[in-house]
């Protein structure tokens, strides 16, 4: 794998640790106490650090205890935040609550400011012979003390936001929107500029080498690049089975390799080494896991258990919001040329079409009796519309209308209802130039004349 995609995805990795940021703190915190104790050895003389032992080491020790029971109450209140998302909205959001920046770094600033006051309060020495008091880091740790009360404060009003759903909802449309612009800015880069047919090898299945995974977990990275070296180096054709994101067992295919021929295990390694296979999905190139977490949050809103319909209507309005980024943008290419422009692989990209289907199948499937979801469900269309003038996106658009339609006709009764569902399929029919015979719900005129009056 090329060495910029495997420090990203080792830096991805541990931007969702807990851990990482701390032991560089106080890391940090040991350098600084070592720097500060010399710069003070060497400040002789200055009234303004003189300080007694005994307050120096209470200092210390208070700045130390103090920091110690904020670190477990930090660490707590993360746990009880995490088990709350995951019983409210969803298991698959409790990543983003562990990359979260501003927990790291509080607890971070927690633990150096702890470390530092220990070893600072180790160097006090006060024997007979004599004694060394290092007033300038005391006077740090002070400083740090109250920065680390500020960043407490903070960090409290940050948690208070971040469980609330539109605060989470935002950050995950905000992250999805990011990987979609990075992803779809340029999408001919590395591919074929114009679709080619692979003929210059059999298709057929029984014509080509396999290779297996060595390990099951969910595939986090692809090296395409790489990829298309080895089949210029040695002339084949890849075909990609699985793709970013999706879930491969062990022994399972991950790629086919035309013509079928014999492969050292030194191009298998090679090959295998492309992938980057983990225990969960991240965001790092899966353009699909945002759309995947807002809909799992949709679905629990509108469980019974939940009963919340309005959660499920912000989760769409951000769902709206990531199809309407990524309507202007064509599809990935499924093919990637080598220098010379001959295929050397084949995915399966993200297309427009799978991230609509995520987007609207089980909410639509779960919410047919929901008059409040299924009108947004039809507004997000709508709004997705004028985005795209491509045909056959807009084909999508409007096929997706008619299955909603179809659903809510045996749920929505209300006459009342019936006719907002036939207002939006009529604006989402105009806007897409679509007739819209055989979409509208069938109304009881005499029951909605004794409704209007």
């Amino acid at each position: 794998m090329d060495i910029h995609l495997r420090l990203w995805t080792i830096w991805n990795n541990l931007q969702s640790s807990l851990w990482f940021r701390p032991i560089i703190a106080a890391l940090l915190a040991v350098v600084m106490a070592v720097g500060s104790t010399r710069l003070d050895s060497r400040i002789v003389g200055h009234e303004l650090f003189q300080m007694a032992p005994d307050n120096a080491r209470l200092i210390l020790s208070a700045i130390a205890n103090s920091m110690l029971t904020v670190v477990a109450l930090t660490f707590s209140t993360i746990m009880v935040v995490l088990v709350l998302a995951s019983q409210q909205f969803s298991p698959r959001i409790l990543g983003n609550f562990a990359r979260d920046r501003v927990s790291q770094n509080v607890l971070s600033m927690f633990i150096g400011t702890f470390v530092y006051s220990l070893l600072v309060m180790g160097g006090i020495k006060d024997t007979n012979i004599g004694s060394f008091i290092p007033a300038l880091p005391v006077i740090i740790a002070i400083i740090l003390a109250l920065l680390s009360v500020g960043a407490l404060i903070y960090f409290i009003d940050h948690i208070a936001k971040s469980v609330q759903v539109n605060y989470i909802i935002d950050e995950i449309d905000k992250k999805t929107v990011a990987g979609l612009h990075t992803i779809f800015s340029d999408p001919t880069q590395n591919g074929c500029r114009t679709p080619q047919a692979v003929t210059k090898f059999p298709l057929s299945v029984e014509a080509c080498t396999t290779v297996t995974a060595l390990k099951r977990g969910y595939i986090q990275a692809i090296d395409f690049n790489e990829l298309v070296s080895i089949g210029q180096e040695y002339n084949i054709v890849v075909h990609l089975e699985r793709m970013v994101g999706e879930f491969v067992a062990k022994r399972s295919i991950l790629l086919r390799i035309r013509p079928q021929t014999s492969i050292s295990d030194d191009i298998i390694e090679r090959l295998l080494d492309t992938f980057e296979i983990g225990p969960t999905r991240t965001m790092f190139q899966d353009t699909l896991l945002g759309l995947r977490q807002l809909v799992d949050m949709a679905l629990k809103a509108i469980s019974p258990a939940i009963n919340d319909p309005t959660t499920a209507v912000s989760c769409i309005d951000a769902l709206s919001n990531i199809l309407l980024q990524a309507a202007p943008y064509p599809d990935p290419p499924a093919q990637y040329c080598d220098d010379r422009g001959d295929v050397r692989l084949v995915t399966r990209p993200v297309t427009f079409k799978a991230m609509v289907d995520l987007a609207i199948d089980q909410i639509r499937q779960y919410a047919r009796s929901e008059v409040t979801v299924s009108l947004r469900l039809l507004e997000a269309l709508a709004e997705i519309a004028p985005a795209t003038s491509d045909p056959q996106r807009r084909d999508i658009l409007w096929r997706h209308a008619r299955i909603i339609s179809r659903a809510v006709e045996r749920n929505i009764l209300e006459p009342v209802d019936r006719q907002k569902m036939n207002e939006h399929l009529n604006q989402l029919a105009q806007q897409l130039g679509k007739r819209p015979d055989g979409v509208l719900l069938t109304i009881d005129e005499a029951l909605l004349k004794i409704e209007r009056t």
